[in-house]
This record gives structure tokens, C-alpha cells and sequence, in this order.
């Protein structure tokens, strides 16, 4: 497995680096590795499945015994109910489990077939119900539910649900053949403690015929430059460059679906032989407590165009972003952050 080394522009003047070791890790879970993943006291493999039959009165959980080990995270479970094979009948709930952190604090997402009108053939149609609960308190309490006739395999046959954890937003997929964005909803962040699994309710059978762990891997050193508070207010006091000083958080325009704000930021751009470094001040809400006064934010770097730079930043968890990264001055006192890739742009304000 190649690992990517990211090295973050210095600090010319300090000398600091930022290395960033960055590895997608990979756990599949197949019936050839005989589900190494998961503790099969309640299943057993047989054929190409990992088979889980429910005869209690209460949910049957079968949990990892990985965890993700970041808030990034994608797991995804593909099974089939085989008890729904036969027509107008319906299957007991199965499906995957997340954010687990005790048997009162987790999360459910589920795939149920049934028909609407079993005993009227003018009406009866067969559908899915995809459900997505919160069990806490002792209690289980509906998120997000919604009925499908396409899709999804509605009898018997083989499906896939697969979530993709981004900090608090959890993105929900599925499908019989192609992995369909269904919907998106935003929950607590997961912690590096939380698990995941399947879970079949009472009367159910579950033959998972595979399940995915995906999520980067990130070794992180950050830049702690020289400047401080102090360090900073005595150097803009003698600066000449309009550029040069405190820049706060405006607004922005992004797409919540694929970027979110880290914080309302308060930077200070100081100049070098290039552009400017951009130096972290305050205003951090993501990793609030990682981020610390006079680390390195990111860089503008000069191009042959009036007030535009090359831009390099990093991110509310420490990743470098440099994939079209543009900055922009607007009539001095408006500093213009795009990130094309990610659909946002964010806009800082001169303190003057």
C-alpha cells in the first residue's frame, strides 16, 4: 500500500515543515477470509455469507471489532433477507450499525420489503423501506425513513447500504447494483471509540455476503511558526504593504454536502519573497483545541495576474488543500479564498 508525503510550503522565516503521511486503509470482510473482522458467535459462514438467523424477541448485533480511526469514514455492508424470496412476503428489518458506543448509544440504518396492499391485487405494489433510528435511552427513534420500488432488489435477493461518515454529516447510499445517493443528515461526530456492524431484528436471517471498512489513515506534524500576538502587532505597526496585517472571517458559498466551514477564522498575512504566508490567530471550531495561535494557515503565492495568487491551505484537520486554490484581493480589503474542487469559496475582511 503506497503512502502519499505531503510536504506543506515552509516558512521562510523559521524553517518549519508540515509532513503529512496520508494511507487509505482498506478492511473487507468475505466469506474466503472467513469474516476475520467480526466475532461469530451469532453467525456462522456457509457458502459465500456470513449467515445470521434471529430467532429472539429482541435486535441481534454482530459488531466489528475495528473501529475508525478518524471522522472520515466509509463502511458498507452488502447481504441479502433471504426470507423475502417469496412473493408478499415480507422480511423482518436487517441492515448496518454505526456510531456505536454502547448497547443504550448507536445508530441504525435498515432495508425492509413489503407490499401495500398484500390481498388487493388492483393496488398492491411491492416496495422497500429504507429507515434510519437512533437507539439511546432505551428507546429506538426514527431519523429519516423513506419507501423505494427501484433500485433495490425487492425480494430475496442481494443489496448494498453503504454510509459515508463526514465529521457530524452521515451521507447514505445504496442499491442492488450501483450504489444510488439516497440522502444526507447530520449527527454527532463519531469518536475514534465509536463501532460499527449488521444487525438483523427478531424473526430475521442475514447472509452478508461481504462488508467494507474504508477510511485515510493521517499522520500529521503541524507548523508552529515564530510568530506570536505580540510578534505580529509590533511587525504590522512598521509595515508598508496595504496587504500585510489581520484578516477576519466575512462569509461563504459552499456546497454542505461535500465541504464545511472549520471556523470563523482570524488570520494574519505576512509578506515573503513569494506572496504571504497566512498565519492561524483565533477562531478555530473544528480541533478547536489542536489549533493554536502563530501556526502556519496556508500561502499565497504570486502570478503573473494583478492581486491573484496560487494558493495553498490547511484544512480545520491539518490536510493540505492545493487543487486550484485560488486567492484574490478585492479592492484591498476583501481577501477572495476559492476552492473550485470543493464548489466553496470563503471571503475574509481587512481589520482595519
Amino acid at each position: 500500500m503506497n503512502k502519499v508525503l505531503f510536504l506543506i510550503l515552509t516558512l521562510v522565516t523559521c524553517m518549519c515543515y508540515t509532513f503529512v503521511r496520508s494511507e487509505t486503509l482498506w478492511y473487507y470482510n468475505v466469506a474466503s477470509n472467513s469474516f476475520p473482522d467480526f466475532v461469530k458467535a451469532n453467525g456462522k459462514v456457509s457458502g459465500q455469507s456470513l449467515i445470521l438467523n434471529n430467532s429472539t424477541d429482541s435486535a441481534l448485533l454482530l459488531l466489528s471489532n475495528r473501529t475508525a480511526n478518524d471522522s472520515h469514514y466509509r463502511f458498507l455492508v452488502r447481504f441479502s433477507c433471504p426470507d423475502a424470496k417469496k412473493n408478499r412476503h415480507s422480511s423482518a428489518p436487517c441492515g448496518l450499525v454505526f456510531g456505536y458506543k454502547s448497547p443504550e448509544n448507536y445508530y441504525v440504518l435498515e432495508l425492509s420489503s413489503y407490499n401495500t396492499s398484500p390481498f388487493d391485487d388492483m393496488t398492491d405494489e411491492r416496495l422497500v423501506k429504507l429507515a434510519l433510528f437512533k437507539v439511546g435511552n432505551h428507546k429506538k427513534t426514527a431519523i429519516k425513513e423513506m419507501a423505494l420500488s427501484s433500485g433495490f432488489n425487492l425480494y430475496g435477493g442481494l443489496n448494498t447500504l453503504c454510509i459515508d461518515m463526514l465529521q457530524n454529516t452521515v451521507n447514505v447510499s445504496g442499491g442492488d447494483k450501483d450504489l444510488n445517493q439516497l440522502f444526507m443528515v447530520d449527527t454527532p461526530a463519531v469518536s475514534q471509540c465509536d463501532s460499527m456492524g449488521v444487525i438483523v431484528e427478531p424473526g430475521g436471517t442475514m447472509q452478508v455476503e461481504r462488508t467494507l471498512l474504508s477510511y485515510e489513515h493521517k499522520e500529521t506534524v503541524v507548523s508552529q511558526t515564530q510568530w506570536t500576538k505580540e510578534l505580529l502587532d509590533a511587525h504590522f505597526a512598521k509595515s508598508k504593504n496595504p496587504f500585510e496585517g489581520y484578516w477576519d472571517y466575512l462569509d461563504r458559498d459552499m456546497d454542505d454536502g461535500i465541504a464545511r466551514i472549520g471556523g470563523k477564522y482570524r488570520i494574519a498575512l505576512v509578506e515573503n519573497e513569494d506572496g504571504y504566508d497566512v498565519i492561524y490567530v483565533s477562531g478555530a471550531q473544528v480541533r478547536k483545541g489542536e489549533w493554536r495561535e502563530g501556526m502556519l494557515k496556508g500561502r499565497l503565492v504570486k502570478t503573473i495576474f494583478t492581486d491573484n495568487y496560487k494558493a495553498m491551505w490547511i484544512d480545520s484537520t491539518f490536510r493540505p488543500i492545493d487543487d486550484d486554490v485560488n486567492g484574490f484581493f478585492e479592492s484591498g480589503v476583501i481577501l477572495d479564498m476559492s476552492f473550485p474542487v470543493y464548489k466553496s469559496k470563503v471571503r475574509f475582511s481587512k481589520v482595519l
